[in-house]
């Protein structure tokens, strides 16, 4: 039995030519998984997380600085995209914020400390040893971490940590949100002006309160 196939001019085309008549994926809607992770005793997990960065990069100034401003909540392209000229004296400045905002954020004296001894005549605070470029995958660093405090550890996980301790011991919403870098909390506090440099003093106030218990 011989078939016979009709091919269209249409069906003859590369896919890439053809003529989409409906959207395939028109009405579909996906609904993003919530990924928030909540920390419970966020204080006690905070002083295991200094504990491990201490011990890890105690001598390490370089990565102890940088797992430090993880610690106070920053991002990790906020971290890697730091520039010198933008570190003051008590306080540094970000520019490539995800809201777009340029964020003036408090500087502990615990990691200005180490910055100062691994100074450098670099745009960028932290260059890769290996290519004198910007450091852009520090994930073998954070593997460390991670191996000492298990599989929930990342970055993303210390700003909930931060957060949920500031909330633990009282602090208000509009300071939480000021620490995190977000420019709108919620519907009540959206039309304040967020204090970064408040919110940001007062995580750190806190975080060297807790450790030093």
């Amino acid at each position: 039995t011989t078939e016979i196939y009709t091919l269209s001019l249409h069906d003859a085309l590369p896919i890439s030519s053809r003529l989409i008549v409906h959207n395939p994926i028109d009405g579909v809607k996906v609904t993003r998984e919530k990924t928030k992770k909540i920390v419970s005793n966020a204080s006690e997990e905070l002083v295991r997380i200094y504990n491990a960065i201490e011990e890890e990069f105690g001598n390490d100034p370089f990565y102890y600085s940088l797992y430090m401003f993880a610690l106070q909540g920053r991002r990790k392209s906020e971290i890697l995209n730091l520039k010198w000229v933008d570190i003051g004296e008590n306080y540094y400045i970000l520019r490539g914020t995800k809201s777009g905002e340029v964020q003036k954020i408090f500087l502990p004296d615990v990691i200005k400390e180490k910055l100062e001894m691994f100074r450098m005549n670099t745009e960028y605070v932290f260059i890769s040893r290996r290519t004198g470029t910007r450091l852009v995958n520090i994930e073998k660093t954070t593997k460390k971490l991670k191996d000492r405090l298990g599989e929930e550890f990342s970055l993303h996980y210390l700003r909930n940590v931060i957060v949920s301790a500031m909330a633990e011991s009282g602090l208000e919403a509009i300071y939480l949100s000021g620490a995190l870098g977000h420019s709108d909390p919620n519907t009540i506090t959206k039309y304040l002006t967020m204090n970064y440099l408040k919110g940001s003093e007062m995580a750190s106030g806190l975080i060297e309160k807790v450790i030093k218990k």
